[in-house]
């Protein structure tokens, strides 16, 4: 697993389970939300899945979320063109998912809540 923080958002690297490329972004507005961020990836390819990540406790955006394309080709050009992106008045990150469950020593498994 690896970790990375961008401002006071940690990333963590989270790799899907399945055929298609799921990708990790993180630096999200706390105002974007799954319909968004489905809009705004679509714009590269037919995304299966997006959704944000929301803190269980608050209710509130924990300020990241995964995208699911059905096209690793379409994953790979949204990646490139959206990693380092203004989107939504923050630069967001995107990088493609890894398992943390893998990874062993995560104590709260998978998606980083999700």
């Amino acid at each position: 697993m690896s970790k990375l923080f961008i401002g006071f958002v940690p990333i963590y690297i989270v790799r899907a389970l399945g055929p298609t490329l799921m990708e990790f972004t993180s630096g999200l507005s706390w105002n974007t939300d799954d319909a968004a961020l489905r809009r705004k990836f679509e714009e590269f390819g037919t995304v299966e899945e997006a959704a944000v990540v929301i803190d269980k406790e608050t209710g509130r955006s924990r300020g990241f979320g995964f995208v699911r394309f059905s096209c690793d080709d379409e994953a790979t050009a949204a990646m490139n063109e959206m990693n380092d992106a203004e989107f939504d008045g923050r630069r967001i990150h995107v990088d493609k998912a890894t398992d943390r469950r893998s990874a062993g020593g995560s104590r709260s498994g998978g998606y980083g809540g999700y």
